[in-house]
């Protein structure tokens, strides 16, 4: 339980220091501007595409992986999507400290920086228990074979 409470409040902690820049009075009070400006890695529409694509993605996999998981089963399957998906976080979380570094806009570098530290946290978090899990049920597999 103590796991879930501290990847929330880094999860909370990065939402404010992150969003802080920008709020629905500042917004109001600004011109529009256009989907996308001159630098800027790309626009409005991508990056809610990239939100909601890969909230879903992720949110999905997480469910997927922890069936399995929880079953004891797809160990290959399991223990390689989370390393791709580990991969993927880390990626992404390098590509939001350089969008951060680089001025990009709240749009470019609060997605990348929010998904890479979810996947990467979470899963990393848990990689090795679930691990443990599938060598404990490899061990009581040769263990049953053995007194037979």
């Amino acid at each position: 339980m103590k796991r879930y409470i501290v990847i929330a409040a880094v999860v909370l902690c990065t939402s404010v220091v992150l969003a802080g820049e920008t709020s629905d009075a500042t917004q109001s009070e600004q011109k529009p501007q256009p989907s996308k400006l001159a630098g800027q890695w790309w626009g409005r529409n991508t990056t809610i595409w990239f939100g909601s694509l890969g909230g879903c993605f992720v949110g999905l996999m997480g469910g997927v992986l922890g069936l399995f998981a929880g079953l004891v089963k797809a160990r290959r399957f399991v223990l390689g999507m989370m390393k791709g998906m580990i991969v993927a976080g880390v990626v992404c979380l390098v590509m939001g400290v350089i969008a951060l570094v680089q001025s990009q806009p709240w749009g470019v570098y609060y997605p990348l920086l929010l998904f890479g530290l979810i996947t990467t946290v979470v899963l990393a978090w848990n990689f090795r228990s679930i691990r443990r899990r599938y060598e404990q049920k490899e061990l009581r597999k040769i263990e049953s074979m053995d007194t037979k």
